[in-house]
This record gives C-alpha cells, structure tokens and sequence, in this order.
C-alpha cells in the first residue's frame, strides 16, 4: 500500500511543509519512519493552505525529485579528479588535500602551463556586422597592417579597414582556424579600425563589403617599427549579442564598440588556452579557484576516483571573467543523498513513484547505529518545496530472519477481522475514518441536449455541505480525497422540468466522466411539472475519482433545468 504525503506548497517553512491532507493543510505531521532495506511506493499530494491543490500537483509539465539524506556532507576519504577544456585530467586529489595542494595538482596540469579552458571568439554576420570600431588615431601617421586568428565557412577575400583604407585577406581554407594578415596600408593616421567590413570607392559611387567570419587575437601592427599598437582579444562574451559591447584593448587602451557581432566559444586544437590559479580552501569539501589572468573560462568538471562515502565533485562559475576581471571557479565534493528518485509518474492531483532504501549508501551512513537522522527534499523543478526531518531505522530482521512461532497464521492487513485484540470499529472511530459529503442545486441553469438521449452533465450552481474527506471541486461534482481508495454509497434525487412537458427525462450517475450505465432511473414531466427521479447505487472511489449527475431528455432537444437536486456520498467500507 502506498504512503500518502501532502505537502503545502504555501508554508513559510519548508521544514514544516508536510501536512495532514486537503482538508487539513495547516495541521503539520512528522513523516513517518523508513526502514533500511525496504522499497516502498509513496504518493505525493501538492496542496495550499486554502484546502486546494497547487496547480502543478499531478502535472506532467514539471519534474519531480526527491532526495533523502544529510545537509552539508562530504567525503570523508578518497580521491577524484579535475579535467579541463582540452580534455586534461589532473592528478588525484584527495578528498580532505589542503588549498596548496589541490592548487599544485591543477597548475601542474598542461605540462605546467595550468587549467586549459575554450577560446571565446566573435562572429561577424557578413551582412551587417561591424567588429572593434576603434580609433586609434595617438599611434600617430604610419603604415598599417591588421593579423589574428580567423576561420569561415566560404574562401575569399575577408574585409577589414584602418581609416576609410580597405585592408583584405584570401582565405584559400574553410572551417578551419588559420593564422591571418591583411596587406599593408598606405601611410595613415589609424582613427578607425574595423574588422570585418570595408568600404571601397568614392562618394557617389561607395560599395560596402561585409565578412562571414569568426575572429580573435587581433592586433593592429605598425609596419615599420613592427610595435603592437593594440591588441584585441575579442573575448568580451561567449555566446549572445556584443552589439554596443566595448571591445578591449589591453595593449593601448584603444578600446571599440562592436556593431552586431555575436560572441563563441570552443575548445580550439592547437590553441592552449591555458592559465594558472590560485586556491583557497573554504571549508571541509569546498574550494575556490581563482585565474591568475583576466577573462571568462569554461567550467571544469570533476570525477570521483574512489570517495567514500559515495560522493560527487561538483565544479562551478562563481566569478565568470572578462577583459578587466578574474573568473572563479568552486569546486564542491558533496555527498550524495542516501536515497535519490526522479521518476515520478503523474496520478489524480498527485505523483507516485518508490524509494529504495535498500542500497549501500543507507549501510554506510548507519554503519553500527540503529538510526540516523536525515531530511526529506522534494523539488518541483528548481523550487525547493520540502526539506524536512525523517528518521531511518536500522532493520530487526533481515532477508534471512525466520519466524519462531506463529499462534495466528493471518495478517493484519489482510485479515483484520481476525487479527488478535484488533478492534476494527475503535479504529475507525479513533482516526475518524467515516468520509462523507453532499452538495445541492442551488441555482439554475439550462442543459443544453444536442441530441435526444444522449446523457450530458446536469448544469447548474451547486452548493457543498457536511463534507468530511469528500471535496466538491466544481459544481456537481463530489471527490473522494481521503487518501486512500473507498466504497461510497451515492444518492442523487432531482426535480428536471423541460419548458413545455410531457417528456420523458433520464438520469445516470457518472464516475470520472464515465456514465454508469446500470444507475439509469426516468421519469416523466407533466403540464411542466417537474420530473422526480433518484439513483441508489454503491461505487468504489480511488483517492482523487470522483461522481457526477447526468441527464437526458428522451423525447426531442429540448433544453431541461434542474428545479432541485442533490448527490450525496458515505464510505460504508
């Protein structure tokens, strides 16, 4: 049998989340205890504090997980590795290393160059796109040349212009980075340098000239001294618009503005990327890595070799970097949770899925105790909703435990009847097991019948009363929301008149939408006296189904109108 857990999505503590039902959804409940070595079924419920389901409780449009464990851990002992954008992979690193130490295992890597990590490079649309737009007129009157990294998808000649001059490279090779270098300019004084684009001819006969490219490690050369005027990264962002970005020069100080231009990042072959770091150690599992050179880096990622207890390494952009700032990765060992689920099927209103605690991750954390103490999270995608304590039990009879008597051959849950001292009726009257409610038609509202006996739900405004377990989520409708699966007794009576009489009106109740075709019961309206019809009938209701009236005018189309009438449930299981 499954557990039930209701969760009130609106509780200002997550902690204090778990609740007694949709009826009960401020009254909070421990959760009951797991057992090491057990799989059990659990249903989750999403409710709010006004007695109503939160919309995304049973959507299939949202992910589920739940994760039993302890806050805050680590490994304990062991190793694990770091790996880096060109797929280098660090020496190990012990789970409890010190900040030099893991700084000395990460620096050593690349053959001592440091962590290797994607080149961030722009693109140049070759229709609009203009890249740096710099004026570096202080270098002063000289001859000019522009080189760097580019890569196209087309050969041909490739555009850049140094003051209204036209500089052009042909690139012979496609799809691949190549070392480039523009023709030399006339003597001139450097006020506007751009990249991708030139302009050709005179007033009024210009022609503009775009490039499809991709481009970085720019640098405006001045000929006849050789000296690097500026020197543009171009590695201001790696994906997303740069349109109005500032295009840093770190030689100079002849910083651009990029018109269009989109930002990239890859690994490139060939191009060590690479920096040392710095590192802090900020507690048990936890360590800052900072870049000793400005710039936005790529994510580690990390792998265990052999922590215990089972643990994952989790590397993170704290600081991402650019032109004029450090990135800083965390890199985290955390500890995986005892019990992990992210499968969770979608029911009436609810989920469902099992947890296993019969895995090794539950025997290391008891290891000679009889209990721990763990807590209970649940997430609805991103958004924490539950994270509350739960205790795990250490088992008293494992798979080999074997019985030294049995006086009764029965069990309780099968057989409670005949369960020694088990007193059936005290139980239901201690835990008020009797569900039970009614609603009634409270104003009316026309059916429309499109086709002569054909059964349409009875319309109308329906009001609830007395409802103990049994909820009316629309009007003339009654749901079972105990939690657990219940026969009922339903009685519908109604008085339907059809607008002129003498017809022949039908009812039947329906489940789930489904007709119950055996309740069928008629009667006829006369000179416009209303019809009298009632229903009798036993129907099984899992948590969450639910019964309605339906009715029919037998003899034409004519519309029909519920004068009086009322459904009405009790559990008599």
């Amino acid at each position: 049998m499954a557990r039930t857990i209701y969760i009130n999505t609106d509780n200002g503590s997550i902690e204090s989340a778990p609740v007694a039902g949709l009826n009960r959804p401020s009254a909070r409940v421990p959760l009951r205890e797991i057992v090491a070595g057990t799989t059990e079924t659990y249903n989750l419920y999403l409710v709010k504090s006004d007695g109503t389901y939160d919309s995304r409780s049973g959507s299939g449009a949202v992910s589920v997980n739940v994760a039993i464990g302890q806050r805050g851990q680590t490994a304990t002992s062991g190793n694990f590795t770091i790996t880096d954008s060109a797929a280098t992979t660090s020496a190990e690193i012990s789970a409890t290393a010190s900040a030099q130490a893991v700084e000395d295992a990460l620096n050593a890597m690349n053959s001592g160059a440091g962590i290797a990590s994607n080149t961030v490079y722009l693109s140049t649309n070759g229709t609009t796109d203009k890249a740096i737009n710099a004026d570096c007129s202080e270098a002063g009157a000289s001859t000019y040349k522009i080189t760097g990294k580019i890569r196209s998808s087309t050969t041909g000649i490739k555009y850049c212009e140094i003051s209204g001059e036209a500089l052009t490279y042909n690139l012979t090779v496609s799809d691949e980075w190549i070392d480039f270098e523009t023709n030399t300019s006339n003597s001139i004084i450097p006020d506007e340098v751009i990249v991708g684009y030139a302009l050709f001819g005179q007033p009024p006969f210009e022609v503009e000239r775009f490039s499809e490219a991709d481009w970085f490690d720019v640098r405006l050369i001045n000929t006849i001294t050789g000296e690097t005027v500026a020197y543009w990264p171009l590695n201001e962002q790696s994906s997303g618009s740069l349109n109005g970005v500032t295009a840093t020069d770190s030689v100079g100080g002849y910083d651009g503005t990029y018109i269009g231009c989109t930002g990239g990042s890859e690994y490139i072959a060939g191009v060590l990327n690479a920096s040392l770091i710095d590192v802090t150690k900020l507690g048990s599992g936890i360590w800052l890595a900072t870049w000793r050179e400005n710039g936005a880096r790529t994510v580690l990622t990390g792998a265990s070799v052999d922590l215990t207890p089972e643990s994952v390494v989790v590397p993170s952009i704290s600081v991402t970097g650019d032109a004029s700032s450090k990135c800083q990765q965390l890199i985290e060992v955390n500890r995986q949770p005892a019990i992990f689920q992210d499968t969770w099927s979608t029911i009436t209103n609810g989920f469902s899925g099992t947890l296993d605690a019969d895995v090794g991750r539950i025997v290391q954390a008891l290891s000679d105790g009889q209990s721990i103490e763990f807590y209970f999270e649940v997430r609805i995608d991103d958004d924490a909703i539950c994270s509350t304590p739960i205790r795990v039990l250490a088992p008293v009879g494992g798979a080999a435990s074997v019985s030294s008597a049995a006086p009764y051959g029965g069990t309780l849950a099968s057989d409670p009847a005949n369960y020694p001292g088990f007193d059936a009726d005290a139980w239901n009257t201690a835990l008020d097991t009797t569900l039970y409610g009614q609603l009634y038609f409270s104003a009316t509202v026309a059916t429309t019948i499109a086709v002569a006996g054909t059964y349409v739900k009875l319309a109308g405004t329906t009001t609830s009363d007395s409802l103990n377990g049994i909820t009316m989520p629309q009007n003339n409708r009654l749901q079972n929301n105990s939690g657990t699966t219940r026969v009922f007794q339903a009685i519908a009576r109604t008085d339907i008149i059809d607008g002129s009489g003498n017809k022949n009106l039908g009812i039947k109740l329906a489940k789930n939408g489904v007709l119950i075709d055996p309740t069928e019961s008629h009667g006829e309206t006369t000179n416009n006296v209303a019809a009298h019809v009632t229903i009798n009938w036993i129907v099984s209701l899992a948590s969450g189904e639910y019964v309605e009236i339906w009715a029919t005018n037998e003899s034409d189309t004519s519309s029909i109108t519920a004068q009086h009438g009322h459904l009405f449930l009790k559990a008599i299981d």
